[in-house]
């Protein structure tokens, strides 16, 4: 009876001492458990974070294009060409052009004034058809006449600093201006008049 209760005695105390060990153990898996459902709930957040920002990001680009878009229309809409803008108020999109060379060409004015002509006057004497150095130009929208006026006028054009001034267009001349042709010399070929008489450039030089 004495060595059954002494070996449950010691029964008793190899369970005591393995049961803390069992303790432990559970306790470090209850840890890990717990780091990593954390590690899990911050990369499932980190997820959304990328993915709201991914959507942000093409929100951002579609209104963009949109507004890029909608700046063409406007651009293109006929009813834009005289609307008043910074640097030109009253829209308008009638230059006079003076100084020019006097070898200067159509193409070679386009040129300079950044491809935004529509229609050129060139100014000349009524009886010689000499050609003054000055012009009349119709330019595409209110906004590139500005931008003529503001990054062009005084720049050398084949050696001489041209000037340009805006040239609204006066009562009883709406008819007349722009004209027909795209290019056009003196009053003669005008639609009714204009500044200056003349069938042709001559001594241009």
């Amino acid at each position: 009876m004495k060595r059954r209760s002494r070996r449950r005695k010691r029964r008793g105390k190899k369970e005591s001492k393995i049961e803390p060990e069992l303790d432990g153990d559970d306790d470090d898996d209850n840890e890990e458990k717990e780091q990593m459902s954390e590690e899990e709930s911050v990369d499932s957040d980190e997820e959304k974070n990328t993915t709201t920002n991914d959507e942000d990001s093409q929100n951002d680009d579609n209104i963009d294009t949109t507004e890029d878009d909608n700046n063409n229309t406007a651009n293109d809409d006929p009813k834009d060409k005289n609307k008043p803008c910074k640097g030109n108020p009253q829209g308008v999109t009638r230059l006079f052009l003076g100084n020019l060379p006097f070898a200067v060409s159509e193409p070679t004015l386009s040129t300079h004034l950044k491809d935004c002509v529509t229609h050129i006057k060139w100014i000349t004497d009524k009886e010689t058809g000499k050609f003054y150095g000055s012009a009349f130009v119709e330019v595409d929208n209110s906004k590139n006449a500005a931008k003529c006026l503001q990054k062009i006028n005084g720049t050398q054009l084949m050696g001489r600093p041209i000037k340009i001034n805006f040239a609204p267009v006066r009562a009883g001349e709406e008819t007349d201006w722009p004209p027909r042709s795209r290019v056009i010399t003196g009053g003669k070929m005008a639609n009714a008049g204009g500044q200056a008489g003349g069938a042709g450039i001559k001594a241009m030089s």
